[in-house]
């Protein structure tokens, strides 16, 4: 069973890490404070039942709580965000949680509550913070439309890495990417977005990861969007048709490059041959390629 006893022995404790053993039962904690307790890690053990209301009251000092891979079921305590110093980083990925209210927790740094079983619509104030940088929500069953991720104040978005894939989110991406101006990371892939790629993804100038694979988004790549610090770039498995133009044309970093299964045609430009760090290059499912005038040319379905 889960050794509840060393925290009702152990007051002055700032740091327990139990992680990566095979503790069984709920998790269960004192009735009393424990205030120095500061990074609390029991990730990939057997604990279940759910998270204990009172973890807030515990644990009031708490800057760090590990506690994915686990069986913990129910909801996600609403008193992170309400505690006058919230934790920094959470991580209660890989469990079996069902009810959350991700707005809850945008007074966090670092929230990861991936592959679970949260479900329901993203509220877009969870945007209105400027301490969140990292949100991690992938492998669950939110839904609803990305189109009302938008700040409903002037202090901007501060999101590093945004990462919402495998939901079943549908619609149009949001059309004023611009607002999240600070990512290096957004994966929306295996959802059910529509429509065309916005303009403002042309705006994101620190973007270095790109997933929008496994959607059905149509319309030509702009030719606008070649980020200069972009790595990896994933948009296979969608409808996008035209040619590349000049798309990532200034990319000078890629180093992937995956368009393939979409219904991209025209010549390969020579410039491709000029990104120095590509190493993964993935154009299969688009158009037959037959060589002319010296340049590829896709013509006909094929793989």
């Amino acid at each position: 069973m889960f050794p509840s006893w060393l925290l009702e022995n152990n007051t002055r404790l700032e740091a327990l890490y139990l992680r990566q053993n095979s503790f069984v039962g709920p998790l269960k904690l004192p009735n009393h404070p424990t205030p120095n307790m500061i990074f609390l890690d029991i990730s990939n053990n057997n604990i279940s039942g759910q998270v204990p209301r009172n973890i807030c009251s515990v644990f009031p000092h708490l800057s760090i709580l590990r506690m994915a891979m686990n069986g913990l079921t129910g909801s996600i305590p609403s008193c992170f965000g309400n505690m006058s110093s919230p934790p920094a980083f959470i991580d209660l990925s890989h469990n079996l949680l069902s009810i959350v209210k991700p707005e809850q927790l945008k007074r966090l740094r670092y929230v990861k509550l991936s592959n679970n079983n949260l479900g329901g619509q993203i509220s877009s104030s969870i945007f209105n913070s400027s301490l969140l940088r990292y949100l991690y929500l992938d492998g669950n069953k939110f839904m609803g439309h990305v189109l009302d991720f938008q700040p409903t104040n002037n202090i901007g978005i501060y999101l590093a890495a945004l990462d919402i894939s495998d939901n079943q989110f549908s619609g149009i991406l949001p059309t004023r990417m611009g607002n999240f101006s600070n990512l290096r990371a957004i994966d929306l892939s295996r959802n059910h977005f529509d429509g065309p790629l916005p303009r403002d993804f042309c705006k994101l100038d620190n973007l270095e990861y790109l997933d929008l694979s496994e959607n059905n988004l149509s319309g030509s790549v702009p030719s606008c969007f070649n980020p200069s610090s972009i790595k990896h770039v994933h948009l296979y498995k969608n409808q996008l048709s035209g040619p590349l133009t000049e798309a990532f044309y200034n990319s000078s970093s890629l180093v992937t490059l995956d368009i393939a299964d979409n219904n991209l045609m025209g010549p390969i430009s020579n410039w491709i041959g000029n990104l120095s760090a590509l190493s993964v290059l993935l154009l299969r499912a688009l158009w037959s390629s037959t060589f002319l005038s010296g340049k590829f040319f896709f013509e006909g379905k094929s793989r």
